[in-house]
């Protein structure tokens, strides 16, 4: 799961939900990811932990991206 915090119109996810797959980079690791779907606000807040939740709603974050990881 990922919080948009600049929503969904950017250019990286317009490309990666086009693409239906790629990757991101955490830390030093490369993790490839696919099946990319914007999803509504409630089910992405329900798939934070709780202290996170707090945050984005704080922040105004109602917009989620889910990727399943790919090898």
């Amino acid at each position: 799961m990922i919080a948009l915090t600049y929503g969904s119109d950017v250019d990286w996810v317009k490309n990666l939900i086009t693409a239906g797959e790629g990757e991101i980079k955490h830390r030093s690791q490369t993790i490839r990811i696919a099946e990319p779907a914007l999803i509504p606000t409630d089910a992405g807040m329900a798939a934070t932990p709780r202290v996170v939740r707090l945050i984005l709603r704080m922040i105004n974050v109602t917009e989620f991206l889910r990727v399943k990881k790919w090898r």
